[in-house]
């Protein structure tokens, strides 16, 4: 679905902290602050794609939508997702967040819905996970729901949903644009 060159937009949207004041940027009428981010695909190797962002960072993920190579602080899942992820799939493993071995989350996931869907303008085979567990807040661990969207054909991330108190792992993903080949 992408080639070299290619430039990915994502947005990511973090929900506002509840009681707090909204972060500098004022108002949002989604409610959420919305941040957008280009990587662009630098190989197509057997197994993985790579990518650089604007500053030069490196990202990798392997043909199932594992992240197994982010920059430091960068939300990742290096071995979540094996196999075929085919209808009632399930799957387990880690969300990281960057190198503090503290900002884990462990979640178990099925796959509950595959087949077509557009995104960015472009036709991907998408296997849905739904995803639950915990994510460790220090010595404590706080609920963790959502879901994973991957392109079954390359891993490639279309949608990301994560709902937890723990902030790190508070977020919406979103690709929205899709530029080049």
């Amino acid at each position: 679905p992408v080639a070299p060159g290619a430039r990915l937009l994502y947005e990511d949207r973090s929900p506002p902290r509840r009681g707090g004041s909204r972060s500098a940027g004022g108002a949002d009428p989604a409610g959420t602050t919305a941040v957008e981010w280009q990587l662009t695909v630098t190989a197509l190797r057997r197994g993985e794609i790579e990518y650089r962002g604007r500053s030069g960072e490196v990202w990798r993920h392997d043909s199932a939508g594992n992240v197994v190579e982010a920059p430091e602080g960068a939300l990742q899942w290096p071995q979540l997702l094996r196999g075929e992820l085919v209808l009632g799939h399930v799957v387990a493993g880690d969300l990281v967040q960057g190198a503090d071995p503290m900002a884990r989350a462990r979640v178990r996931g099925q796959v509950v819905a595959v087949g077509p869907q557009t995104v960015a303008g472009r036709r991907f085979d998408a296997a849905v996970v739904e995803l639950f567990g915990d994510a460790q807040r220090g010595d404590s661990f706080t609920r963790l729901e959502g879901a994973l969207v991957v392109d079954r054909a390359s891993g490639l991330l279309l949608r990301l949903d994560l709902r937890s108190s723990e902030p790190g792992f508070a977020l919406q993903r979103r690709l929205v644009r899709i530029d080049g080949p």
